[in-house]
């Protein structure tokens, strides 16, 4: 008869602890230990260094884009003064209104 109410005893122990141990865990936390919104401000911290490396990208190809330019600019000057294209531009303009009068 003492084991079978040492038994209960232990049985109706359990039975009322089973509940108190889900309420001793911290509400915040997820299976892992993590805080509950941890991993959403880990992801809001790599959405923001991604978005820098592509503004920086972006600043990097803008740049690279002007230089192209700047020196596809500087190739067209040269060669359209190697072909004479820019012989009027430094000559007189009356000597060219004279020319054009003359023919």
């Amino acid at each position: 008869m003492r084991i079978a109410k040492l038994l209960l005893l232990a049985m109706t122990g359990a039975v009322l602890t089973a509940p108190l141990t889900s309420a001793i865990a911290d509400p915040w936390k997820d299976e892992s230990g993590h805080g509950r919104y941890e991993r959403r401000w880990e992801r809001h911290e790599e959405r923001r260094w991604r978005e820098r490396e592509r503004r920086a990208e972006r600043h990097w190809r803008y740049e690279q884009r002007e230089r192209h330019a700047e020196r596809e600019r500087y190739r067209a000057y040269e060669q359209g003064r190697r072909d004479g294209y820019r012989e009027g531009a430094n000559r007189n303009p009356l000597e060219a209104i004279g020319q054009l009068l003359s023919q």
